[in-house]
């Protein structure tokens, strides 16, 4: 769907991919966006904070609200500052900025 709607919307210069987070070690980006789960983020924290350029942006979602804190506490530890917090039903998306 990423590469489909990056498409559309005719958005160059985007990498998506479906691998672990190994394939972003060595790379720099303005933006991520990671949809999977708490402990999936958690454990990738560090590699997600260290490919953002000054100013990127993170995009975490596919959270539950009671883990709300635990994720945001991860973010701080790399230095990233919650910028956007968006909540639908039990659901949140968080937005850091490095």
């Amino acid at each position: 769907n990423a590469i489909e709607n990056a498409a559309r919307n005719r958005v160059p210069g985007i990498e998506i991919s479906e691998t672990g987070s190994e394939f972003m070690i060595g790379r720099r980006a303005d933006f991520v966006l990671a949809n999977i789960n708490r402990s999936v983020i958690l454990d990738n924290m560090e590699i997600f904070a260290g490919v953002l350029h000054p100013g990127g942006s993170l995009l975490v979602s596919g959270i539950l609200e009671s883990d709300r804190e635990m994720v945001i506490e991860a973010a701080r530890t790399y230095n990233l500052q919650l910028s956007v917090c968006v909540t639908e039903e039990s659901w949140i998306a968080l937005r850091f900025t490095a």
